[in-house]
């Protein structure tokens, strides 16, 4: 089965905020050296606790730390088991994304071990022992903004086992709030600027970074109004064709697609509706 990533979206207006606020406590379980002895992290496990350190033995290639030397490493063990850690976090304010890598070491084969990610005691993530793609450790990043407020909300990731070895690791948990975008996207606008009446323009808009928004929507207005939608293509630019009735400015839009960029857009260009030569 694939993994299932419940996507919450943003709500509300965030008030600015230049970088963001990390609200978790040692997301890589290193304040300790001896693991069970975690000051941050509530457990709960039927055979083995989750928290694991250099003393961990029975990793056999299937399980590790991705930093340092502590990590979480769920099931491990042959038989049915059910373990959780969990942490209250404080969303004081949004947006908010929680991040953490995973690494599905090796499953049972019985397709229903589950490892799941809770807010308040509702899903978030869920991954089977049977997916694709965590054969090495993989970023997982989740919104979580539902959850601004003022009041200590419950984080837990718990693993459910249903006998047979699977092996989760989980390291470098992340929850970061206030962040919001910073820089605003560069569009720029070129054509031809005098073109016969009836016929059409070219029109070409360019997105500026590119790295990360290819595929950006770019709106084109004419005195102020929308009037078509393109995607850019994968050099980040978008090109019009345009019948040109009269003489009118035009503008290209990129709206915010990302929390990293804010909407671009372009200079307004005059393009001339010529009379045809008679």
């Amino acid at each position: 089965m694939a993994a299932t990533l419940l996507s919450l979206a943003l709500v509300g207006a965030f008030p600015a905020n230049a970088a963001g606020t990390e609200v978790v406590k040692d997301g890589s379980f290193e304040s300790t050296a001896a693991a069970d002895d975690n000051p941050n992290w509530s457990e709960g496990w039927v055979v083995n606790a989750a928290i694991c350190d250099s003393t961990c033995t029975g990793m056999a290639g299937r399980a590790g730390a991705r930093t340092g030397t502590n990590w979480a490493w769920f099931g491990g063990f042959p038989s049915p088991e059910v373990q959780f850690v969990a942490q209250e976090v404080t969303i004081s304010r949004g947006p908010a994304t929680l991040t953490f890598y995973l690494w599905l070491g090796g499953g049972s084969g019985n397709g229903v071990d589950a490892f799941r990610v809770f807010m308040d005691g509702e899903k978030v993530f869920e991954v089977f022992e049977d997916a694709t793609g965590y054969e090495s450790y993989k970023l997982v990043t989740i919104d979580v903004s539902k959850y601004v407020s003022d009041r200590p909300h419950d984080l837990s990731f718990e693993f459910e086992g249903f006998g047979g070895r699977t092996d989760f690791s989980l390291d470098d948990i992340s929850l970061t709030t206030g962040s919001v975008a910073t820089e605003a996207k560069s569009v720029t606008l070129s054509g031809r600027k005098s073109v016969q009446k009836g016929k059409k323009v070219r029109l070409t808009a360019r997105v500026a970074p590119c790295t990360g928004h290819e595929g950006d929507a770019v709106e084109l207005l004419r005195n102020g109004k929308l009037i078509t939608i393109a995607n850019s293509d994968a050099t980040c630019t978008a090109v019009f064709k345009v019948k040109v009735k009269r003489t009118a400015r035009y503008h290209a839009v990129s709206p915010q697609q990302d929390e990293d960029h804010l909407t671009g857009s372009s200079k307004k260009i005059k393009v001339r509706a010529r009379s045809p030569r008679r």
